[in-house]
């Protein structure tokens, strides 16, 4: 007789995924990371320099690391056996909805009221996607027997991090530069380059 299959959708699945959103929404250790960005983006109302600005930005995407590989790993973690790529597919769904939406919201706050008002909106995002990590159990199951530790970088993963890697650098590029692009064609709605992006993958 057939065993039920366990539920993905529990309240610490759906908590992470929104949790996901809204970092995404405002970028961009799972609560440590979203709590540094958090400061790290409020940051942006003191700086006046280029020099701090691109320390401010190489922090973030340190405060970005810590979220994201902690957030995918408790994601593993919470999917039931052999339902963890049903569980990875739902959870990108919004890393792309933030990708997508979050530069519409920034480009609305900063008609509204320039800058700082864009920055407060990441903030308050951030602060919601730490608060939503919160409600993330502790997924680590410790075995009794000491266990040696595995390898920093495992073999199996080398090919699949450098195909991860080259799709990654070309995103990258595309976000730093394709709504300075869209402006000079003169699409005044910018945000919508990044939208259309979100849709298509």
């Amino acid at each position: 007789m057939p065993q039920p299959q366990a539920s993905l959708f529990t309240p610490a699945f759906i908590a992470l995924t929104l949790s996901d959103l809204a970092y995404f929404m405002a970028a961009g250790v799972l609560i440590g990371g979203a709590c540094l960005f958090a400061v790290l983006t409020a940051g942006h109302f003191l700086v006046t320099d280029l020099i701090w600005l691109v320390v401010l930005r190489l922090l973030l995407g340190v405060a970005e690391a810590l979220y994201f590989v902690a957030g995918f790993a408790a994601l593993a973690d919470l999917a039931p056996v052999g339902r963890a790529g049903e569980a990875l597919s739902f959870n990108s769904l919004a890393l792309y909805v933030g990708v997508a939406t979050g530069p519409m919201i920034g480009q609305i706050l900063l008609g509204w009221g320039g800058f700082n008002l864009a920055w407060a909106g990441a903030v308050l995002l951030v602060v919601v996607a730490a608060t939503l990590a919160t409600r993330v159990p502790e997924t680590l199951v410790r075995g009794d027997e000491a266990e040696p530790p595995p390898p920093l970088i495992h073999p199996a993963a080398v090919l699949p991090g450098l195909g991860l890697f080259t799709g990654v650098a070309a995103m990258s590029s595309f976000f730093a530069f394709g709504a300075l692009h869209a402006i000079d064609v003169g699409i005044e709605a910018w945000s919508v380059v990044l939208l259309v992006f979100g849709r298509s993958l």
